[in-house]
């Protein structure tokens, strides 16, 4: 908040946008995107996958009718967006941390177990994150730089196409979150179920591609394709790494997911540059591939290296 409240005072002078004004009107909502985090953790930790669900979509289904409302009325604009997302999300998680009951005892205590549990595997996760996600945005700006908004405008979708097929590992990750902690390893059982109904969504997926894209876009925009092969790929390969993800966060290794999503940032942040300067959106795409091969193969390496650490202590 602190942070935002000065980037307003600058923004326009460096960037040339008037949105100073925006941040400054929000400012009591952004507490809304600490509280979404919270509330995700603590239903995943307690294997609330219905009330997860229903945290993520009821706040969409909030934001569609107060943004309607909104237009119909005042109007729509950047500014009553932000607080329409913000407010949704804040009302939503806030009901849910209410509905579990949180019991504030041994708040001393308690405080100093948070504090010693993100500074040993918390502060590694936060690390990993910024390296993974926040370089994963520099496609979107590269592309733009280099390539025109035409061509964002296709990765974009193509991303959007295969969303449903990174969720596939990552959702069996969520759900088994809970059991994972009590498992030495992930069993092969689970896996096999998960990579078969991936590969079979991956068969569908490449089979109904361009009839998709030709029943809700115009014929231009089948030049959306071969982004969307190679995205399909690495989407895949991004899920199933956030699959292992989960069971590595399950048994508190932090630094071995946080080296995972750094290897991954570095191929980010040199080849989003690299290959979208000389080759387009589709050397975004390759870079996407890349990075997600490096993110799952060291997790992979990770995963066995606890697996075996496990056995030789029993």
């Amino acid at each position: 908040a602190i942070t935002l409240f000065i980037i307003s005072f600058v923004i326009k002078p460096v960037f040339g946008y008037d949105l100073g004004y925006i941040f400054l009107m929000v400012l009591p909502l952004t507490f809304a995107i600490p509280i979404h985090f919270c509330a995700e953790s603590i239903a995943t930790g307690n294997n609330h996958i219905y009330s997860l669900s229903l945290m993520r979509v009821t706040p969409n289904i909030l934001y569609l009718i107060i943004g309607y409302i909104f237009h119909k009325t005042i109007g729509y604009t950047s500014l009553t967006a932000s607080i329409t997302l913000l407010s949704s999300m804040f009302i939503v998680y806030s009901a849910y941390i209410i509905s579990v009951k949180p019991i504030f005892k041994n708040i001393k205590e308690n405080l100093r177990h948070i504090w010693d549990t993100n500074r040993k595997y918390g502060l590694h996760i936060y690390a990993g994150a910024l390296a993974n996600v926040a370089s994963s945005h520099i496609g979107y700006f590269a592309i733009s730089f280099f390539s025109g908004n035409i061509q964002l405008g296709f990765y974009s979708l193509a991303k959007t196409l295969v969303a449903p097929i990174n969720l596939i590992p990552n959702v069996v990750g969520l759900t088994f979150f809970k059991a994972f902690t009590k498992m030495d390893q992930i069993p092969k059982k689970v896996t096999i179920a998960t990579v078969s109904l991936s590969v079979l969504v991956v068969i569908l997926f490449l089979i109904m591609l361009k009839p998709i894209i030709l029943l809700f876009y115009k014929e231009e925009f089948l030049a959306t394709v071969p982004f969307a092969v190679v995205v399909c790929f690495a989407s895949i390969f991004q899920g199933y790494g956030d699959y292992l993800n989960k069971f590595l966060q399950a048994h508190g290794k932090g630094k071995s997911i946080r080296n995972s999503a750094v290897y991954s940032g570095i191929i980010n942040i040199v080849f989003y540059i690299v290959l979208v300067k000389y080759f387009g959106a589709i050397g975004a795409a390759y870079t996407y591939l890349g990075s997600s091969l490096v993110y799952i193969s060291s997790l992979i390496y990770y995963y066995q290296k606890h697996v075996k650490e496990v056995k030789a202590t029993k």
